[in-house]
């Protein structure tokens, strides 16, 4: 049979399309002439596509197809010989264009790439079911398990082209990533102020950024509250969907205002079976003609099954493999080369950092570090930047090379901003820092260092939003620490500079305080020492006060004293003086002639005792020496002593005195008078 000029089928699937048309036309009816002659051209297609098939399970199936279309003209009564299937040459294979790559590598699947998405028929159904009767869904799964591809790439595509009873297409808002200012990102897409008028569906990617990236209490409840406000709109059933790492699913238990909702909305997302995986493999190949060698897609399942980041996994090995093709091919030899599925991200991400010179090498870990953030304990997630941001205190010319070069090996991702300059950079998954040795290295060395510098930049994006609030600004360690970062973006070297200054202009406050309070202190000082010298003054005066006024009251004590007693003795005197009115004054006798006695009876010890003071004789004595007659013109001494008892006052002193002087007075002898001598 000469050799057929036709082009031939690419793949099963071309065959298998070109017989549906053939079968639709047969069962028409219609010019079965024609017919005969498209079903000769098809044998003829078909029979030479056979070298381009190359797994037994194709060419039994098409082999079936070609003997059906043998019997169907030999029944129509024309004349036919067997079409067997040529036999498979890989030099005849056709090369496929890379813009016809069927995956994403570990990009997320977008709306544009619904064709390519395959795996999750049955989720997919029930989400929409979900939607059906709630306003909010939240989908709730591990890193690298297919939330954002379900709903940007399955649900929403179907959303738009009206699944619902009512066929309505709904309004879908631009996809949003809640980032470190989530009512900014929001505001963007939805003005404050205004609802949609028309049924809305909201999408909110890794809504976990929430809590992760944004500090601020303010920021974070002014988001949640216009997702409450959409969500409760009595004009339109609006829609929002969240996805949501699980592993931060607590935290939604800090915001009061969405947790009523949170508990009804949660779905948590399973993961992919090994037919759904087999599937997500097998039928994006089939829609462009790309093969398989026979064991690579159970060597895949078997590395990646289990895994929890297989779908990114799974995504970038397929995208290496894709890279390393043979025509339409993918081979086991180059399913090794990469390292299997579990290593192809890895070995791919280290053969591009050895390639790097030693200088890009450092260039290219500041970046990527930047572009991670460690949580609470072990995790770890990753974090956009201004893509103006990386090239603080770097050499621009280095840091464009490298970031090419990362984002070209689909490490890195690229996001358009709203505006000019606001351009993004993120790693292209968070698979690359969780199986990327290196970089997990790297983070675990500097994951101190990186929630410092995190902090300083939540600090200045803070110190921003609230017009630049002194209150927020940099003091002691916290700023000498800021100021040793090299890669500050422009904000935060604002922000430096606005803390340095209010630390200056605080300082030169603490001084001059300073000196105010010395001055102070010494007036004080001075005061005191004013006051001592006074206070001392003060006390010599009371002191020589005091012992004046203590010597004048000793003086007038002992001139009292003294009065007293002169007064008590006048009267003493006087009482004594004072002659005996009624007693009658005998006449005075001459005295008796004195007997002396014999000296033996003078010397007697019986009598030369002294003669009591009352004896006759003695007081014959005391008469005579004082000249006094006898009896005494006045009562006896014991009398006089009473009288004058009743007369003095109880002091002893004045007693004892007066007492001496009538002792005085009374041996005294009279004036006038001459003492007897006896």
């Amino acid at each position: 049979m000469a050799k057929s000029t036709l082009p031939l089928y690419t793949n099963l699937g071309e065959i298998r399309a070109a017989h549906a048309e053939l079968l639709a036309w047969l069962r028409s009816g219609r010019d079965r002439a024609a017919l005969i002659a498209a079903g000769r051209e098809f044998l003829q297609r078909g029979q030479a596509s056979g070298a381009m098939l190359d797994d037994d399970d194709s060419r039994w199936i098409a082999q079936g197809l070609l003997d059906y279309w043998v019997a169907t003209i030999y029944r129509a009564g024309e004349s036919i010989d067997a079409f067997n299937l040529a036999d498979f040459n890989p030099d005849l294979a056709p090369e496929l264009p890379e813009e016809q790559c069927p995956y994403r590598g570990l990009d997320a699947f977008r709306e544009e790439d619904r064709d390519w998405f395959f795996g999750r028929e049955r989720v997919i159904a029930q989400v929409l079911e979900i939607l059906k009767a709630q306003r909010l869904l939240a989908v709730i799964g591990p890193s690298g398990g297919g939330k954002s591809s379900l709903v940007r790439a399955g649900v929403i595509p179907r959303l738009q082209a009206g699944v619902f009873a009512d066929g309505a297409a709904w309004d879908v808002l631009p996809p949003m990533v809640p980032g470190s200012n989530p009512i900014a990102a929001l505001e963007r897409i939805l003005p404050a102020g205004r609802l949609p008028e028309r049924p809305t569906l909201l999408f909110v990617d890794q809504f976990e950024e929430t809590f992760t990236l944004c500090s601020s209490d303010s920021l974070r409840g002014a988001f949640i509250a216009r997702l409450v406000e959409l969500l409760t709109a009595p004009a339109y059933p609006h829609r929002v969907i969240l996805t949501m790492r699980s592993d931060f699913e607590q935290y939604v238990t800090r915001s009061e205002a969405l947790l009523p909702l949170w508990e009804k909305a949660k779905y948590y997302l399973p993961p992919l079976t090994a037919p759904e995986l087999r599937e997500a493999i097998e039928l994006p190949a089939q829609q462009v003609g790309l093969k398989f060698a026979p064991g690579l897609v159970d060597a895949l399942l078997h590395d990646v099954l289990g895994e929890p980041a297989a779908l990114p996994l799974l995504q970038f090995t397929l995208l290496t493999l894709w890279s390393k093709r043979d025509r339409n091919r993918l081979t086991l030899e180059a399913y090794r080369e990469v390292g299997g599925g579990r290593l192809a991200l890895a070995r791919a991400a280290d053969a591009l950092y050895d390639s790097l010179i030693p200088e890009d090498q450092l260039a290219a870990r500041r970046m990527l570090l930047r572009m991670v953030q460690p949580g609470e304990g072990l995790e770890v997630t990753s974090y956009r930047v201004r893509r103006v941001e990386l090239f603080s205190g770097e050499n621009p010319e280095q840091i464009d090379r490298v970031l090419r070069r990362l984002i070209e090996a689909r490490l890195l991702r690229r996001s358009i901003g709203a505006q000019s300059g606001d351009e993004q950079i993120e790693v292209a998954h968070e698979a690359l820092v969780r199986n990327w040795p290196r970089l997990v290295g790297w983070i675990e060395d500097a994951r101190a260092d990186l929630r410092r510098r995190r902090r300083l930049t939540a600090s200045a994006e803070e110190w921003q939003r609230l017009n630049h609030d002194p209150g927020l600004l940099l003091r002691g360690a916290l700023l000498a620490e800021a100021a040793d970062y090299s890669d500050l973006n422009p904000l935060e070297q604002d922000y430096v500079v606005a803390s340095r200054a209010a630390e200056e202009k605080a300082r030169r406050a603490e001084i001059e305080q300073i000196r105010r309070l010395a001055e102070a202190q010494e007036h004080r000082a001075d005061a005191e020492a004013r006051r001592a010298a006074e206070q001392a003054h003060h006390s010599r005066r009371l002191r020589r006060l005091a012992l004046v006024l203590a010597g004048l009251l000793l003086f007038a004590v002992v001139a009292t004293l003294a009065a007293v007693i002169a007064q008590q003795t006048a009267r003493v005197l006087k009482c004594w003086r004072k002659p005996r009115r009624n007693l009658p004054v005998p006449p005075r006798a001459k005295p008796a002639p004195v007997k002396r006695k014999p000296r033996w009876l003078a010397r007697s010890p019986k009598h030369s005792a002294r003669p009591d003071w009352r004896s006759p004789r003695r007081i014959g004595a005391r008469s005579k020496r004082s000249c006094m007659p006898w009896p005494p013109p006045f009562p006896p001494r014991r009398a006089t002593m009473c009288r004058f008892n009743r007369l003095c006052t109880p002091s002893l002193v004045s007693r004892w005195c007066a007492m001496r002087l009538i002792r005085a007075k009374l041996c005294a002898p009279l004036p006038g008078r001459a003492m007897a001598v006896g």
